[in-house]
């Protein structure tokens, strides 16, 4: 099972730290604004730092690392950069960001950074409940299946000036995951454009998550419409050579329906979004949403323990506890799951039984011994 005593120091500090070529990448574009005041969320050890003090000048820096030891690090890294007007916060960093923000005390000209990523359930009570406090104040919905680096991301843009630049590394499931669309609203109303650096490998070795570089540029409200959104793909690591200026220019953006809902229409060609928005205008086309619902079925969280493959039924004489089942999309490839498709699974070896303990002698709660409704057609 996934819970919290079973998971590793680093995956409850979120603590994969940023390739140094990504962090100078990320300073570079921000440097193209001539910030003064800068802010690092969630500092780690202070790669960002020393990249800082390399391609801005002079400038005033307020860090954030809960972490003590990391925090001495980041500190002793700063002084060895060069980095003089530097004050590194050995505290929690949202609840600081919550009294900012409501107090418009404090705005940065760029914010840099690779926030944690870390699942709310894992969080302690304090930081949960700081965490919604973040939503809060911005006005954005919150739900409990969020990530800490949600709340990250949005105290941090919060914080930003008119103008101002946030470059972060961000999971990839900031285009479309339901717990992010508080923050897809609140970029998209609040960004005069951004662009998603869009990798095909992993950047992070030892973690199945993958992530993107974000680059937001704030709204001046007195300017005109925001462009919205565009996506870089790169296969390797040859972009981070080139003017990061010249990428955050280069691909065409795309507004309105691209950013009130997931962003995964801007991957999509100009001609092939033309074409779908006539099929839905000429109503040839029907949105899934008026014919059907999504929502989470089961949430095990321990899937490789719950689904199972036949030999392993067999082998444990599993038969009356278990229900056909498939647990990823990949078993899927249609849009109906029947028996055919299960047999295919079968025969690949795919876990397709759920395990559901359902006699009476495990369970006194009637509504637990209900069977789950068999997710593919007979």
């Amino acid at each position: 099972m996934n819970f919290k005593e079973f998971q590793t120091e680093q995956k409850l500090r979120g603590g994969y730290y940023t390739p140094g070529d990504l962090a100078e990448f990320l300073v570079r574009w921000v440097s193209k604004s001539d910030p003064t005041t800068i802010l690092e969320p969630s500092c780690g050890d202070g790669v960002f730092f020393q990249h800082i003090a390399q391609h801005i000048r002079n400038p005033e820096v307020r860090g954030f690392e809960i972490d003590a030891a990391e925090a001495r690090k980041a500190r002793t890294r700063a002084k060895e950069s060069g980095l003089k007007n530097i004050n590194i916060r050995g505290k929690d960093f949202f609840g600081w960001a919550v009294d900012e923000i409501r107090n418009n005390k404090e705005q940065f000209d760029a914010v840099v950074g690779n926030p944690p990523f870390i699942r709310y359930q894992y969080l302690p009570e304090m930081f949960q409940e700081r965490a919604q406090d973040v939503f809060d104040t911005l006005n954005c919905k919150f739900t409990k299946h969020t990530n800490a680096w949600v709340a990250f991301v949005l105290a941090s843009f919060a914080l930003l000036k008119e103008g101002g630049r946030l470059a972060m590394v961000v999971p990839s499931e900031i285009i479309h995951v339901m717990h992010a669309q508080s923050l897809r609203t609140y970029l998209g109303e609040s960004c005069e454009r951004m662009v998603i650096i869009d990798p095909e490998k992993l950047w992070f070795s030892g973690t199945l998550q993958g992530a993107v570089l974000l680059l937001a540029e704030k709204r001046v409200k007195e300017k005109s419409r925001p462009q919205g959104l565009a996506v870089y793909p790169v296969r390797d690591r040859e972009f981070l050579n080139r003017d990061p200026e010249e990428i955050f220019n280069t691909p065409q953006s795309i507004n309105g329906k691209t950013v009130e809902g997931k962003w995964t229409r801007a991957f999509l060609g100009k001609s092939t979004l033309s074409l779908l928005d006539e099929l839905v205008d000429q109503s040839l086309v029907r949105k899934f949403d008026e014919i059907a619902s999504v929502d989470v079925g089961i949430v095990t969280g321990a899937n490789k323990y719950f689904l199972i493959d036949n030999d392993t039924v067999k082998e444990f004489g599993l038969q009356k506890w278990v229900h056909p089942m498939f647990g990823r999309s990949e078993h899927c490839p249609g849009i109906v799951y029947d028996d055919e498709q299960h047999s295919v699974n079968i025969a690949k070896g795919s876990p397709t039984n759920f395990v559901w303990f359902n006699d009476l002698s495990v369970s006194k709660n009637k509504k637990a011994l209900e069977p789950p409704n068999t997710l593919f057609r007979k």
